[in-house]
């Protein structure tokens, strides 16, 4: 049981003057951990990211998705940029995490579009 989301750049990476470069994935999501997040390793394009803004799935599924991140002046790793899947529990109190669950066959073809500094480039091959 994986507690990641694979990236899958579809666009990018582009140049935003003085802002830096962006680029969109899609995610393909596993099993939430213990607290409903999912870890997501965008260090092949990114050194340091700015933002991470979530474009949409392929079907609404009642679940709610947020974005965790590092401040732009740390790099970033393999396991410090989440998402949090969070579901309206019947409590009628804040959002609960998704907790251990397989979300891979629930929320499908969910994008993001992150702008950040782009990692640097080990070979010219």
């Amino acid at each position: 049981m994986a507690t990641t989301a694979t990236a899958t750049k579809t666009m990018g990476l582009s140049v935003l003057p003085g802002i830096g470069h962006i680029g969109t994935f899609t995610l393909l999501l596993d099993t939430t951990d213990a607290s409903g997040l999912l870890t997501i390793d965008l260090t092949t394009w990114f050194k340091t990211v700015e933002t991470v803004t979530i474009g949409g799935s392929l079907a609404a599924t009642g679940y709610v998705c947020e974005m965790q991140k590092i401040v732009r002046t740390t790099d970033i790793t393999a396991t410090n940029v989440k998402m949090g899947i969070y579901e309206a529990g019947a409590d009628a109190a804040a959002l609960d995490p998704v907790a251990s669950t397989d979300v891979s066959a629930v929320v499908t073809g969910l994008t993001i579009t992150v702008v950040g500094t782009p990692a640097a480039v080990t070979s010219w091959a």
